[in-house]
């Protein structure tokens, strides 16, 4: 059964990892939820551990570190195969899920979100109050773990309706949330009205263009990669609605002509390894998210927009949440990252 996780070592094995009691959960300062992809099973919690560890890593240069939890996913006899159907179980079409996981979201809801938003009594909390309470909280997700992440607002937002928080001030208080999704498998420009959502989408993610091709047969790829492959393949920012944006990039080289001499490709001083039908380019490390920024169009940026979430002390844009954290020194990499945020957002 999904559970959330903690770890109260520093081990890199899954020593001291343990399930969360949430009844007994407290959000008392910045905490950064991890809702990851499929290997990470309640089975599995060596791949919990690595998950938590990682997800801390990003935070290493901050002198005071958020506290980080980790969502599981169902047992299920699942591994990364060529044609990833496992991985469609909880199809981005209509985010359906087993009411085994439905169960433990809402629960999620339960002891995470509402006492953010709620008294001692179960009664709706003054709004500036509840704005602030829910800035503690920022969401991660990879792969389907976006799937687990909008229905987890989705049933917060039932919660706090039934206790009394008009529609709108439900659905201002969640976007109070930051959630920041690399490689979602739910659909960015559908789910662009829940939380303060950061997208990442590399147009040669293949698990993405699977989805797609399994959800839209009579379609090569979705309105999003149509657009993107008739477009440039630099960086581009795209604004979804007041509180998301989406951004995309290409992870791999011009697929190789053997009538012509390999040509290395640079795109915004980055060199793009060269195309693999291989690669998945779906992975972590696949967007570089904590990676320096000559390694992928989209280095850094998803670490920034975490950074800059935990440390977040009022309602912030989505754009805001990209640029370069205080902390930051000034390098040559810090000026190669603005210009290309610049370019990307055509300032």
């Amino acid at each position: 059964m999904p559970k959330l996780w903690k770890k109260t070592g520093r081990a890199k094995s899954n020593k001291g990892l343990e399930p969360v009691d949430l009844s007994k959960l407290t959000i008392n300062r910045p905490t950064v939820i991890y809702f990851p992809g499929q290997l990470a099973q309640d089975v599995n919690q060596t791949e919990i551990s690595k998950g938590i560890n990682y997800v801390k890593g990003l935070f290493s240069d901050l002198a005071c570190l958020p506290i980080v939890y980790s969502w599981s996913r169902p047992d299920r006899n699942t591994r990364i195969t060529s044609d990833l159907s496992s991985l469609f179980y909880a199809t981005a079409c209509n985010r359906i899920l087993d009411p085994g996981t439905l169960s433990s979201v809402r629960s999620l809801a339960k002891g995470l979100i509402m006492p953010l938003v709620s008294d001692a009594e179960g009664k709706p909390l003054p709004f500036d109050k509840a704005q602030k309470n829910l800035r503690k909280l920022t969401f991660f997700a990879h792969c389907v773990g976006t799937v687990d992440a909008d229905e987890l607002h989705d049933a917060a937002m039932k919660m706090m309706k039934k206790i009394g928080y008009k529609t709108e001030e439900a659905h201002k208080l969640l976007h109070e949330i930051v959630l920041v999704t690399v490689g979602p498998l739910s659909r960015p420009e559908k789910e662009d009205n829940r939380y303060t959502t950061i997208s990442f989408v590399n147009y040669d993610d293949r698990i993405i263009n699977r989805k797609e091709w399994a959800l839209n047969p009579l379609h090569r790829l979705s309105s999003l990669h149509n657009n993107f492959s008739k477009a440039s393949r630099s960086l581009k920012i795209k604004q979804l609605s007041d509180t998301s944006i989406l951004v995309t990039a290409t992870a791999r080289g011009a697929r190789q002509d053997r009538s012509k001499k390999i040509q290395e490709e640079v795109i915004d001083n980055v060199r793009l390894p060269r195309w693999s039908k291989k690669a998945l380019n779906h992975l972590l490390e696949d967007y570089g998210v904590n990676a320096d920024s000559k390694s992928s169009q989209l280095a850094g940026m998803a670490q920034n927009a975490l950074i800059n979430a935990v440390k977040r002390k009022e309602t912030l844009k989505p754009s805001q949440l990209l640029e370069t954290p205080a902390i930051t020194l000034e390098t040559e990499e810090k000026k190669v990252y603005q210009q290309r945020m610049s370019q990307a957002l055509g300032v």
